[in-house]
């Protein structure tokens, strides 16, 4: 099956760090990470429904001005923002450095949404009060589930909170449920036409309906769910994408990681340092190709696709991508931007 998720890395692997995660056919994104977006038409960035952002370090979060700038106007467009615990005051410091006497001409609608080590907090952003924060909602969380969002039609994104130097920086894993798929041939074999009696049979069988409850056909009758379920759909696993930056290269995080991205189909990683220069990495929380690369292998996830190289070595980051082909194989390397 083709992948659902198609990513776009608006920006060189030297510099900020932004992956936009498209389902394929669903006209809605997810952004995962929100360094420097200028690259990103505004198209783009009005499909985003979630944006996530690891933590607030200005290459991480530089890019959400952009993001809230192309919102406003826009109601009709929901969007989410999620990060770590003081997300939703960094976010609203950055609205109140604006004039808002004219506040009706501005509509928005925000939510932020805070990973705390044992639960996550919804943050709203009401105009009437001047977009100054208030706490609407808060549910118990464990590190690695799954976190109440709705950034689309069957999406679940998990978190996992992971140390960078002495914060916490959060990892991504977006899952698609699983899919549901009509066999063609035996629908011409059986003589029935397609139409929406397939997207009733699915819905069906996807809310667990019982497997006598009746469904209608074209032309007229019905047959039971179970049956149709049998002849004329087939499933497939949900693609997977995970994204991992600034991580300190300590045992315990590059294990949590490690198990977090189990058999995901692509991971989305830094690769920051050169092996050489791995004592930088212990310094400043970042991997280094030969963690990323392990983190990659021992995760048995598909493909690799590394970014957030560090600007020491632009012009120069084929040695490090070879240093972490040879560290993820037999994990394949994808450049990004998908190109082999």
């Amino acid at each position: 099956m083709k992948p659902t998720f198609l990513l776009e890395l608006p920006n060189r692997p030297t510099g900020d760090p932004a992956v936009l995660v498209r389902p394929r056919h669903r006209g809605f994104a997810i952004l995962a990470e929100a360094g420097d977006l200028g690259a990103v038409p505004p198209r783009a960035l009005l499909a985003v429904s979630v944006a996530l952002v690891s933590h607030f370090h200005v290459d991480h979060a530089f890019g959400l001005a952009r993001l809230l700038r192309g919102r406003l106007g826009h109601p009709e467009r929901p969007l989410t923002i999620v990060g770590p615990a003081g997300s939703a005051a960094r976010v609203a410091a950055h609205l109140s450095g604006y004039l808002w006497n004219l506040l009706p001409a501005w509509p928005l609608d925000l939510a932020v949404v805070e990973v705390h080590p044992d639960r996550v907090e919804t943050w709203r952003f009401p105009r009437e009060r001047g977009f100054d924060p208030r706490l609407a909602e808060s549910a118990s969380w464990s590190p690695g589930a799954s976190l109440p969002l709705e950034p689309g039609p069957g999406i679940t994104i998990r978190a996992l909170p992971l140390d960078h130097a002495g914060t916490v920086s959060l990892a991504w894993r977006i899952e698609e449920e699983e899919g549901l798929h009509v066999d063609p041939a035996a629908l011409d074999r059986a003589g029935l036409a397609p139409g929406s009696w397939l997207g009733e049979l699915k819905d069906a069988v996807r809310r667990g309906a019982p497997p006598a409850t009746p469904i209608p056909l074209p032309g007229g009758g019905t047959a039971p769910l179970a049956e149709l379920e049998e002849r004329f759909l087939f499933r497939s696993p949900g693609d997977t994408v995970a994204v991992a930056a600034d991580v300190g290269p300590g045992e315990a995080n590059l294990a949590a990681l490690a198990a977090f991205v189990r058999g995901v189909r692509t991971l989305v990683c830094e690769a920051y340092y050169r092996q050489a220069d791995r004592v930088l990495g212990i310094e400043h929380g970042h991997l280094s190709a030969g963690d990323a690369g392990r983190v990659a292998r021992e995760g048995g996830v598909g493909r690799l696709v590394p970014f957030h190289l560090s600007p020491r070595y632009e012009g120069d980051e084929d040695a490090l991508l070879a240093e972490l082909a040879s560290a993820a194989d037999p994990v394949p390397l994808d450049l990004p931007g998908g190109t082999p």
